[in-house]
């Protein structure tokens, strides 16, 4: 009997897959009309695996495989609009077993203990595969994801591509590319957490639609950018935990910027490498911060911060990132640079609030990253850190700014500008250094975490 489910048909279906001189019944309660069965053959005896792309409506599902050793057979029912994973089952065809048995599988709902896509284990080795996300120039709310995978000369390249969604969502499906880049096949969302594997197939040569895998991709795990619309969100959510912070202050909000300062320690790569050469040079910003950040190991810079201790309105005594301490006054620093709002958060409950702003060089490689991606802020009319003619550098008392200026620092022609300083901290609390990976936004604070998608 024929159903219908939100408007597609469904069709229970009972078939026979033919593997050599093997056979399956498959059993499943329903699939769509159009969808696509894929079968994952492993070959226990010569750790080989295949796949087979067949449809609900083929006629016959007939696959030819070397049924001599040991099979591992998956099977999994996919539709064929988004290619989602709707339902699988696996069964182990062993090598003495009579080839008169007919053997019973029921696929039921995609569970993925067992039969997950990421589930699959190769004995070859794996390659690197690096990610790229890439603002669309005619839609900048969305992001374009590529994959760049130089495994091979050979073209076309054939791939099997295999998605998994933070909601444990799994698809999967096949393509072919005439490069190295691969763009991604499915629309994506932003601020979401993804895995994503690659199989480097060959289609073997006289049977359509099986798919030999040489190797495979290393797993990949990476969250989708916020756009830049969501950014400004951020920004607004910001701006309201300033205002909400300051609304009792009867003094003040503000206090002045004396210095850009910034504590690595003295013993620190960098640090001894500027010693040496009298350059400063920037380096990868880390993931601290919101996981989303779309500026996270993508630019380069430096971080300084622009809070002074609201008691003595200088830098403060003590420093929790080492005992080296860069102070350069914000003249020397922010003139002619764009700035950008990147992000906005804390990293545990009842701590602190950051603030995180970009200061690019118009036109610099930085800058062109972050024109598409982040909101400006005007230099003289943003609540964080603004310039004022009449008394100069401010920012807000409601949360720490951090300030990555994304050029690298002549310390030696630095040193001869007025009221630069180069000091030692005796006081050095905590690790004592910045962590290198950085620390992940704290993601249940109701002030800086965007609603939930």
């Amino acid at each position: 009997m024929t159903h219908f489910f939100n408007g597609l048909q469904i069709r229970p279906i009972s078939k026979i897959l033919h593997i050599g001189q093997r056979e399956i019944n498959i059993i499943s309660k329903f699939l769509v009309t159009g969808d696509l069965v894929i079968v994952s053959v492993y070959n226990k005896n010569k750790e080989e695996r295949t796949f087979h792309f067949l449809h609900v409506s083929d006629d016959q599902w007939k696959l030819i495989e070397d049924t001599s050793g040991t099979l591992c057979v998956t099977v999994y029912g996919v539709r064929s609009e988004n290619y989602q994973v709707v339902v699988s089952g696996q069964i182990t065809l062993h090598h003495k077993d009579d080839n008169d048995t007919i053997y019973m599988l029921s696929m039921n709902n995609h569970t993925q203990r067992t039969t997950s896509l990421f589930h699959i284990q190769m004995e070859i080795d794996d390659f690197d595969v690096e990610i790229r996300q890439n603002v669309q120039t005619t839609n900048l709310q969305t992001s374009t994801i590529e994959f760049h995978c130089p495994v091979t000369r050979e073209s076309p390249k054939s791939y099997i591509h295999m998605l998994k969604s933070d909601d444990g969502c799994e698809y999967i499906r096949e393509m072919k590319h005439e490069s190295d880049t691969i763009s991604c096949q499915w629309n994506l969302q932003s601020r979401y957490k993804y895995q994503y594997k690659i199989f480097h197939v060959k289609e073997a040569s006289t049977v359509i639609h099986k798919y030999m895998v040489k190797s495979a991709s290393k797993c990949l795990s990476f969250v989708t950018h916020a756009t830049k619309s969501e950014i400004s969100e951020l920004f607004n959510l910001a701006e309201k935990f300033r205002a909400k912070r300051l609304s009792n202050r009867r003094t003040t909000k503000t206090i002045p910027v004396p210095y850009l300062y910034r504590n690595k320690p003295r013993n620190h790569e960098t640090i001894q490498e500027a010693q040496r050469t009298g350059i400063m040079a920037k380096y990868i910003k880390d993931n601290n911060g919101d996981q989303s950040s779309s500026i996270n190991n993508q630019i380069h810079g430096l971080f300084f911060s622009a809070s002074a201790c609201k008691r003595t309105k200088m830098p403060p005594e003590f420093s929790y990132f080492g005992d080296y301490r860069l102070m350069i006054p914000p003249q020397h620093l922010l003139p002619n640079l764009n700035i950008y709002f990147a992000d906005f958060y804390c990293q545990a409950p009842k701590r602190p609030h950051y603030v995180t702003l970009v200061l690019t060089k118009p036109g610099s490689v930085e800058d062109v990253y972050c024109s598409p991606r982040l909101p400006k802020l005007n230099i003289h009319s943003n609540k964080f850190l603004y310039y004022d003619p009449h008394i100069g550098y401010r920012v807000t008392k409601a949360c720490h700014i951090e300030c990555l200026y994304t050029e690298d620092i002549n310390l030696t022609s630095m040193r001869e500008k007025i009221g630069v300083v180069e000091t030692n901290i005796t006081n050095v609390r905590g690790r004592g250094q910045s962590r290198p990976e950085g620390i992940p936004k704290y993601e249940h604070c109701e002030d800086c975490n965007l609603p939930k998608k």
